[in-house]
């Protein structure tokens, strides 16, 4: 992702155009968005850089509908050089707004300019996405964000811890088996676990302001932390397991682990053994 924004922002419209960025919420897309019109500011002082969300287009477009004034609407948005669009995966919810988005997308690429979309879908899970345009989105550069592994997201609460002692009274030492913790608990969303970590070391602010303490344990994050970590963690047997698919396939438990060889019970064994994990 980073390299397709990055080559984005130093050739707009010559690479990947449209660029569309895709991921789940909190890994960073509206961040790699505004970094592309950014750079593209810094190269390209006169450029016409437009950030929005499909949010922001339909009441924009309501408005403009509103004063009788949609050919305005229009040439605003024809008009810049770079759309930065944001939450796409809501344009299908207006029908107005669809057609208008449609037609200002398709005049833009005609005219060669730089269009970068964000959703936290696929085209192809967008409900009610019209083929049209999800192949025009397609034309260009498709590509996803990743979740950060384990490493990743310890760096960025080491980065994260150091900039927060620049704004907090107490420099509160944080070992590494809180980070750790932190990093292995919340693994989906690194806009998560900024917030776990501003939760923890607020909590410590409020607990030990009047005191001379300021190492955080692991036991105070645990405690601190109950809202945003689940601590108990169900067990997984393979009594449990065999409940499960006894209920997908909807069977007995008992002809699952019995030495039938019907058919359909061997094929229910030789899939589930053969299923990723």
């Amino acid at each position: 992702a980073y390299s397709f924004a990055h080559s984005v922002s130093e050739y707009p419209a010559k690479s990947y155009n449209p660029l569309y960025i895709y991921s789940d919420v909190g890994l960073g897309k509206t961040h790699l968005m505004v970094a592309i019109g950014n750079r593209i500011l810094e190269i390209n002082k006169n450029y016409r850089v437009l950030y929005l969300t499909t949010n922001d287009l339909m009441k924009e477009y309501v408005e403009y509908t509103r004063l009788n004034k949609v050919s305005e609407f229009t040439k605003k948005y024809t008009s810049v050089d770079i759309l930065l669009i944001d939450d796409i995966q809501y344009i299908t919810r207006w029908g107005g707004t669809r057609e208008q988005f449609y037609y200002i997308f398709n005049k833009l690429i005609q005219m060669e300019k730089q269009i970068v979309i964000c959703s936290d879908k696929h085209p192809d899970n967008i409900p009610d996405l019209e083929h049209r345009i999800k192949s025009r989105f397609e034309w260009g550069g498709l590509v996803d964000i990743l979740h950060y592994d384990l490493e990743g997201r310890i760096a960025i609460l080491k980065k994260k811890i150091d900039e927060r002692k620049k704004f907090f009274k107490n420099d509160f030492q944080i070992p590494e088996e809180v980070i750790y913790f932190l990093a292995s608990s919340i693994k989906d969303n690194i806009r998560k676990l900024e917030g776990a970590l501003n939760r923890l070391i607020g909590f410590a602010n409020l607990k030990f302001s009047d005191t001379s303490k300021n190492i955080i344990t692991l036991s105070f994050a645990k405690e601190a932390l109950k809202p945003f970590i689940s601590l108990s963690k169900k067990e997984t047997t393979v009594k449990g397991i065999q409940e499960f698919i006894a209920q997908k396939y909807n069977i007995k438990q008992t002809d699952l682990v019995s030495k039938s060889n019907k058919q359909d019970i061997a094929r229910i064994r030789i899939v589930e053994t053969r299923a990723p994990i």
